[in-house]
């Protein structure tokens, strides 16, 4: 039972980072980040038994980004989970995904740098990798999301290049590699922010503008720059 509970927190905890992800691209033309953010949620939260927070992100995306080629995947994903719910539930996902995308608090909750917890979920993400890959995935990323100032949110950036790193989802100029470091550096930045080290989470906006000048992350970094220093010239 105690596996089943911890693997439950980690797909939980990961649906919740992939939702902020999705806010920090949402309504930002050229990038298809928030539609593979929005996804990822559902299934993470499919996993954990979540069904109508699933049907609100897979509708979320027929609603937002219906000429996406991931909005074909997210209406088969409706269809069969709209086998296991009646008419009134689904319409209440819709309801609810139609809302706007609203970062997620419940990841300001999470001590940064908590490396007891990291390292155990480290540990079994490394448990999983041969046995349940998407398990382990989202062991990753959730460290990446929530423990952001521990060494094991680097190594579980490492884990996941080596991974799947090589990989380019559909219409995006950024690798799996480019886009997991790029939420690695914005997540720490995020973190500095709201521990008062804004020194440190300046540097890390500017890297991310500079390194991947092109991304939904360069832009949400810099509007964390002008809401910090009023610019976001270096």
């Amino acid at each position: 039972m105690a596996e089943i509970s911890e693997a439950t927190k980690a797909y939980t905890a990961a649906a919740i980072w992939y939702i902020d992800i999705a806010s920090r691209h949402f309504g930002i033309h050229g990038t298809t980040r928030a539609a593979e953010a929005l996804y990822r949620a559902g299934e993470a939260f499919e996993k954990c038994d979540e069904i109508d927070r699933a049907l609100g992100c897979y509708q979320k995306i027929l609603s937002e980004y219906s000429s996406n080629p991931i909005a074909n995947l997210a209406a088969s994903k409706i269809s069969a989970l709209g086998r296991k719910k009646n008419t009134n539930t689904i319409g209440a996902a819709v309801k609810t995904a139609s809302q706007p995308i609203a970062a997620s608090t419940p990841t300001r909750e999470f001590n940064p740098t908590d490396s007891v917890t990291a390292a155990q979920w480290y540990n079994c993400a490394l448990s999983y990798e041969t046995s349940n890959q998407g398990l382990a995935l989202n062991y990753y990323n959730s460290i990446i999301g929530l423990y952001a100032l521990t060494q094991y949110a680097d190594m579980a950036c490492e884990r996941i290049c080596a991974l799947v790193g090589g990989e380019h989802p559909p219409g995006n100029p950024y690798s799996v590699a480019d886009l997991t470091r790029s939420d690695l550096l914005m997540s720490k930045a995020s973190a500095y922010e709201r521990t008062g080290n804004t020194v440190s989470a300046i540097n890390l906006y500017r890297t991310v503008i500079n390194t991947y000048p092109n991304s939904g992350d360069a832009y949400s970094a810099k509007n964390r720059l002008i809401a910090l220093t009023g610019t976001c010239a270096k």
